[in-house]
């Protein structure tokens, strides 16, 4: 059963932005860029563990693709 916690929620976050203010936190997504800090990459070099792992998940994405795209040759409608 699936419970609406939306005003919870909505609450949570109130009390955190104003606990921020109280505190002087500084808030993402102003003039100063402080935003575009946070999603900023890192600059450290990527490891072959990595490049596998995105080199997989295309692999995945093309096989998705060519599965949907040849369906119902493998689907049997009876």
């Amino acid at each position: 059963m699936a419970v609406d916690i939306t005003l919870l929620f909505r609450a949570s976050v109130k009390t955190v932005k104003t606990r921020n203010k109280a505190l002087g936190v500084a808030v993402g997504g102003g003039v100063d860029g402080s935003r575009d800090e946070l999603f900023r990459r890192s600059p450290r070099p990527k490891g072959d563990f990595s490049s596998r792992a995105r080199e997989v998940i295309s692999h995945i994405g093309k096989l998705r693709d060519f599965l949907l795209e040849h369906r119902k040759d493998y689907i049997n409608a009876y």
